[in-house]
């Protein structure tokens, strides 16, 4: 079957309160499952897991949250153990390369404790073109990576990034 009407990003509510939303993410789970098991039809299963998939390739296991939130551009790899963690819009530019376990994670919650446990929300990040993004790297919600970035091994991204650096260390 083909996926749901993806849920909108951003400032929702949790999963049990929203049953669409709910759907959405239950397919990212059985769309991700089906992805680390049939590597001869991983480009179908990205065009459906994907709001917008051109070409590239995804290693199992990976995990995403929802999928549709995420635009992945041309040429695109991605390694072993990646987390995408979609609840607000992501955006991958092209020729971008995730080496194993990297996790973009565009879910956040509200600081404040009674609240947090009502609410999910999501804050967009953008990579652009030509990114390399080292194994165990951490991108945060909201953050913005300019193109020709390289984002060193185990590497936590919690602020923008301009063009041509190297992004290194924990802030």
């Amino acid at each position: 079957g083909g996926l749901p009407a993806c849920s909108p990003p951003l400032a929702t509510a949790g999963l049990e309160s929203h049953p669409q939303k709910r759907a959405t993410a239950l397919h990212a789970t059985a769309a991700t499952a089906l992805l680390d098991g049939l590597p001869s039809s991983r480009d179908k299963w990205c065009r459906k897991l994907f709001g917008k998939w051109t070409t590239g390739y995804v290693e199992p296991p990976f995990y995403a949250d929802y999928g549709c939130h995420t635009e992945v551009g041309d040429n695109f790899y991605c390694n072993h153990g990646c987390v995408i963690l979609d609840c607000g819009k992501v955006t991958i530019g092209n020729n971008v390369f995730l080496a194993p376990y990297v996790g973009i994670y565009a879910a956040t919650h509200p600081l404040d404790s009674k609240a947090r446990l009502d609410y999910e929300l999501g804050s967009p990040i953008v990579i652009g073109d030509d990114v390399w993004i080292g194994a165990n790297a951490t991108i945060c919600p909201g953050v913005t990576i300019g193109s020709r970035v390289v984002v060193a091994a185990g590497a936590v991204v919690a602020k923008d990034v301009p063009d041509g650096v190297l992004v290194a260390g924990v802030p």
